[in-house]
This record gives structure tokens, sequence and C-alpha cells, in this order.
């Protein structure tokens, strides 16, 4: 459910298109592969769209950003920083 709700809102930001969205259902079976796949896609469209994937995720499921040390200072840090240092 965290997948397809972090999908829903990374295509209502216009990070992914509908095409990406349907690559990472469908190609992939297994949840930790949508996962990785999800993330691949996002950080190659660089630091924008990272951004956008980290709020989402911190809104969609808290305590799995927490665990990846992405509290909200800690990615607002980073975010700021990668923006300023042009990614």
């Amino acid at each position: 459910a965290v997948i397809s709700n972090l999908l829903d809102e990374l295509l209502a930001h216009k990070v992914l298109n509908q095409a990406e969205v349907d690559e990472v259902q469908e190609a992939n079976p297994v949840t930790t592969d949508k996962a990785r796949s999800l993330i691949d896609t996002v950080r190659l469209k660089g630091p924008r769209a990272s951004a956008i994937f980290i709020d989402s995720l911190r809104k969609h499921d808290c305590n799995l950003a927490e665990q990846l040390g992405l509290s909200a200072g800690a990615a607002g840090s980073w975010i700021s920083t990668q923006l300023l240092a042009g990614g």
C-alpha cells in the first residue's frame, strides 16, 4: 500500500508519468523489487524528484523514513544542501 501511495503522489507531482508508474507496478511482482525500481527511477530524475519522494515517504511511512535517517530535519538539511550545490 505504501508503494502505491508513493506512486500516486509522485504521479500527481509530475515526478513520474503514467508509463513509469505502470512499469514499476507491472514489471516487478515482488514488493522489494518495486521499491528498488521506484528508488532507482526517482534518483535518476535528480534532486527535486528525490526531495518530493522523501517528503512523500515521510508522509506515508514516517517509521521507515525515520529508520532510514530521513527525519524532517535531516532530510530537509540534506535536500537543501543538495539543491544549493546543484545536485
